[in-house]
């Protein structure tokens, strides 16, 4: 009886192989007086039924604290979101960049930032391509910001960001997300 042995670690894909590989995400966030949760699911895979899934990190998170004069600031931003794997990681990576380069931002110039970080993103990588394969590029995005005690959520479509005082979902399985939490949480009440 011949055994083969199962490796202890999960198989990456070759780093070619990762640029095409399509993120089929649920990615949740949730606004609420005391906090923000962002969630996601973590398989990758390419989409087509009967492939092979990659377990996978699809949240993104940067956090800091520092001395502003007399005050201690305390900053942080997670993003999640659903398109194809490696453009979402790329404007992932630029956002948190972007947040980390503006350390004495407040929430209202964070969004400005933000928003600008998108649209450059979409000048470079996605409007070169013509408007038929957008589809296949546009990522969609959930963000969250804590400075000090006051909270935004954000979800993104295309190059707008909409504020969100409640759940947002975005990727394959957005409605049903939503439909799940439907009554679990409310509103942000107004502070």
């Amino acid at each position: 009886m011949l055994v083969t042995p199962k490796p202890s670690i999960k198989p990456e894909p070759p780093s070619g192989l990762r640029r095409s590989v399509k993120k089929m995400t649920i990615a949740l966030g949730v606004l609420s007086q005391s906090g923000i949760v962002i969630a996601a699911d973590s398989q990758e895979g390419t989409g087509r039924s009967g492939d092979m899934k990659l377990s996978t990190t699809k949240i993104s998170l940067a956090s800091s604290v520092h001395w502003e004069g007399q005050s201690l600031v305390s900053r942080m931003i997670a993003i999640t979101g659903a398109g194809e794997a490696g453009y979402l990681d790329a404007i992932k990576q630029n956002l948190v960049d972007a947040f980390n380069g503006s350390p004495n931002s407040s929430i209202a110039e964070c969004q400005q930032i933000l928003k600008q970080t998108i649209a450059a993103f979409y000048q470079d990588h996605i409007m070169p391509f013509k408007p038929s394969d957008w589809g296949n590029l546009e990522p969609d995005l959930i963000i969250g910001v804590c400075i000090n005690n006051e909270r935004r959520l954000w979800i993104s479509d295309r190059t707008t960001l909409t504020r969100s005082d409640s759940v947002v979902a975005v990727g394959a399985g957005d409605s049903w997300a939503r439909q799940a939490i439907k009554g679990f949480a409310s509103p942000l009440a107004d502070e």
